[in-house]
């Protein structure tokens, strides 16, 4: 049942105050006295009405098909979520050749040290990973088919691949460390993942040249088709693991084939270029067992908890008696405000985004930004263990129909480039706290 608070005690007077005060003031606006003030303040004009007992409906929205091609980051690494189940990632991406047609010296004079795929990590979103850096297993495939830049690519995309592991028999297990500095020889090099692949790969590209297919980009990429990188990390405890993020267009991010002929030390860069690679993340959620699975299954559960995942889910609420208030013409809201508490501790490496922002549905089912996103607030506060959002301008579209009253979803602008998530409390939780919707309006 919606409660309405009447906060116009003592601000009638107050306003009536400063009308009487204009009149003084601009005595050419008189009117007769059994008209004073009537345009201005009608019979109720001052009341000012607070509603905080809305029913709110909250549930998850599955997002299958979510494009991951070209994102500001690649993401790679799995980890054990209590709440979400299995999350793991992996990256596919070309290479290509830093030079045309390479002359590698002579072939006969070669040896090769070594192959090292190095990926640098990216900060772009605040932070370089999700979770905890516990050791992952790393496992790299050549391609078997062709990816294409102008292509559109999803989280469920899959691909061919060789049946090999190019990584380096020994080399496959690493703890990732995205604030520590690479070294390589004398050179001190921002934080990269930095993977030693088999030797038998840098024979492979070496020999190619001689065939021709390696006469530029093009050719290239019909012969070497792209890599495949991902983890197998088997069973994982809870919170153990990672997701890492990388940034896939800086020129850190390469395979080299590092090489003597005959004793003079040469490499060759293989670069994953910002114009020409194509480039996309996969991503696997095995929600088997948990309450997420339990509430994409039955909304009704969504009223206990719901939640919000990267690339994956988008929490929703509706407010079925929302337009309850809407009793007469003349309805102004003078600020709508979304309060929604989410579980969280400061010292959980599973943290929550620092902002979210709300879409609508329209009448087509379109997910739109609400008019508020100018001024939408959507800031995690962390003393009060709640998010909150101002929707002052989307609610008052309701009222007035131009919008239907279909509900709203929470997401974040890093949607596609990260892998937070955030545990909201439903609104029938057993926690102290509930998600509210707090509207101040007036009517005249």
């Amino acid at each position: 049942m919606i409660k309405i608070k009447n906060l116009d005690t003592g601000r009638k007077a107050a306003m009536l105050s400063v009308v009487f005060l204009l009149l003084f003031v601009f005595p050419s606006c008189k009117k007769k006295d059994s008209d004073l003030g009537l345009d201005l303040i009608g019979t109720e004009a001052l009341g000012v009405n607070t509603v905080d007992t809305f029913e709110i409906k909250t549930y998850c929205e599955l997002q299958d098909s979510v494009t991951s091609g070209l994102k500001s980051a690649n993401l790679l690494g799995s980890y054990q979520d209590p709440k979400f189940g299995k999350v793991e990632y992996a990256t596919v991406t070309q290479i290509l050749l830093s030079s045309n047609n390479p002359n590698f010296g002579d072939v006969g004079l070669i040896s090769i040290d070594s192959v090292v795929l190095a990926l640098k990590y990216t900060e772009s979103t605040g932070v370089a990973k999700y979770g905890e850096l516990d050791p992952q297993t790393f496992e790299v495939y050549e391609l078997d088919e062709d990816i294409h830049r102008d292509s559109t690519y999803y989280t469920f995309s899959q691909v061919l691949t060789k049946p090999t592991n190019l990584v380096e028999v020994g080399s496959e297990v690493i703890t990732p460390n995205p604030y520590g500095d690479a070294y390589v020889g004398q050179d001190t090099l921002e934080p990269q993942l930095r993977i030693r692949l088999d030797t038998n790969l840098g024979w492979q590209l070496i020999n190619a040249q001689a065939n021709g297919d390696l006469l530029d980009n093009e050719t290239f990429k019909t012969f070497f088709k792209g890599l495949q990188i991902k983890v197998n990390n088997g069973m994982q405890a809870n919170n153990e693991g990672a997701i890492l993020y990388f940034d896939l267009t800086d020129l850190s991010s390469k395979m080299t084939i590092y090489y003597k002929e005959d004793t003079i030390a040469k490499s060759f860069d293989f670069t994953i270029d910002t114009d020409n690679a194509a480039r996309f993340t996969q991503a696997n959620f095995d929600m088997t067992g948990t309450y997420l699975e339990q509430v994409l299954n039955d909304t009704v559960s969504g009223e206990y908890e719901f939640y919000y995942q990267a690339n994956h889910i988008w929490a929703a609420l509706e407010f079925p008696d929302l337009l309850a208030i809407k009793n007469q013409q003349g309805l102004i809201v003078n600020k709508a405000e979304l309060i929604v508490p989410a579980q969280f501790y400061p010292t959980d490496e599973l943290f929550v985004p620092t902002t979210m922002f709300i879409l609508y549905k329209d009448s087509t089912g379109k997910d739109l930004l609400i008019p508020d996103y100018v001024n939408p607030d959507g800031a995690y506060y962390e003393s009060e263990g709640a998010y909150k959002f101002i929707i002052t301008r989307y609610v008052q579209r309701v009222m007035t129909g131009e919008y239907q009253n279909n509900g709203l979803r929470i997401t974040n602008s890093n949607f596609f480039s990260t892998a937070t998530r955030a545990v909201f409390n439903g609104s029938q939780t057993t926690n102290k706290e509930k998600p509210k919707l707090i509207i101040t309006y007036s009517n005249y």
